[in-house]
């Protein structure tokens, strides 16, 4: 058979490539409609004299009805710490890499261990427990994975680190996992890596159950079709005005937030 439209075929096989790259878990879902319609606090309920991350924080958001986004990576005694800078420079002032202090050290500026916050938030709101890293060095989730795995409350995974989402479809398959982007063509780092996590197109690889996305870019196609042809949830962050909360409401399934009021947005 002779072939007249190169063009076309060509075209359709790019087509369905794509769909294959940025399909998420289709069989086997877990239930995850306990995240969804949710308003998490970005790091807690924090502002004025309350840290972000901090206990303090945590506690606010249990006390006001909101569920929590926090952030986890290890300390440089191979400990799970709820922070999010690689250093604590922009918190603290100290051009200190938190990976190059012990728990305790960090402890002293005031930074939780995993255990610590999850005893404060004790199951009572949902949690998403974003996974730091930024290399191929996946060995904050076994920690993590060891803690969690004790905890009796309701919680997922995030991260925008492929290989740590891979890691939990290969060794925790049952716990739900989602995939953290933004539009990083914009926003930078530029490199290739970036631009399939942008585009979502790392999916095939680590399957997440829900999208986690920058809120300014509701639009982006391959998150449009994960949410309306592959049916996953899709998370907005990091939501701080009326304004963003207005243009997120029909495009969004869940809401990580700051500035929260202390009355509990009713979705």
């Amino acid at each position: 058979m002779k072939i007249k439209n190169w063009g076309t075929l060509a075209a359709v096989g790019a087509a369905g490539a794509y769909l294959a790259s940025i399909c998420p878990r289709i069989n086997n879902r877990p239930d995850i409609s306990s995240f969804e319609g949710k308003v998490f606090a970005h790091r807690g309920m924090f502002g004025g004299q309350i840290a972000e991350n901090s206990i303090e924080a945590f506690e606010k958001a249990v006390e006001n009805g909101y569920g929590i986004e926090l952030d986890v990576q290890l300390s440089s005694d191979g400990q799970a710490v709820v922070f999010h800078d690689s250093s604590l420079l922009r918190m603290y002032g100290e051009a200190k890499s938190v990976s190059e202090l012990t728990a305790k050290e960090l402890s002293e500026y005031g930074i939780p261990t995993l255990r610590e916050a999850l005893v404060v938030i004790d199951g009572k709101v949902p949690l998403i427990v974003e996974l730091k890293g930024y290399t191929s060095d996946v060995s904050v989730c076994p920690i993590a994975a060891e803690i969690l795995d004790e905890y009796k409350g309701e919680y997922c995974v995030e991260s925008f680190n492929p290989y740590i989402l891979k890691w939990y479809k290969e060794c925790r398959p049952d716990v739900i996992r989602g995939q953290l982007a933004t539009s990083f063509m914009r926003e930078g780092p530029r490199a290739p890596k970036y631009f399939l996590i942008e585009n979502l197109m790392t999916n095939f690889i680590t399957k997440p159950d829900f999208i986690a996305y920058n809120h300014k870019y509701p639009g982006k196609l391959s998150v449009v079709l994960c949410r309306k042809l592959f049916n996953i949830p899709v998370i907005a962050w990091t939501v701080q005005t009326a304004g963003e909360w207005s243009r997120c409401a029909d495009r969004f399934d869940s809401y990580i937030c700051e500035g929260l009021p202390k009355k509990r947005i009713k979705k």
